[in-house]
């Protein structure tokens, strides 16, 4: 026969209003860190008639590393 365990509640993970809006903020800024670099490669990239979209790729890189260090940092 089995032993019945005691019933345990699952405990629900309840997130503070200071939590969310740090994650919120974080998302913003990693949006505005990409979106920034994404515009700028692409200006660079017309007004230098570049045949290969090499300085949006370089910004982008950029923007991203950029992005997930400052994740890295914060935590």
């Amino acid at each position: 026969m089995e032993k019945k365990k005691p019933h345990q509640k699952k405990q629900k993970r309840q997130w503070s209003n200071k939590s969310f809006l740090q994650l919120t903020t974080l998302a913003w800024k990693i949006g505005a860190i990409l979106g920034i670099s994404i515009f700028l490669g692409i200006k660079l990239d017309d007004w230098l008639s570049t045949n290969f979209p090499i300085f949006t790729l370089v910004l982008v890189t950029i923007g991203f590393v950029g992005a997930i260090y400052s994740v890295i940092k914060r935590a």
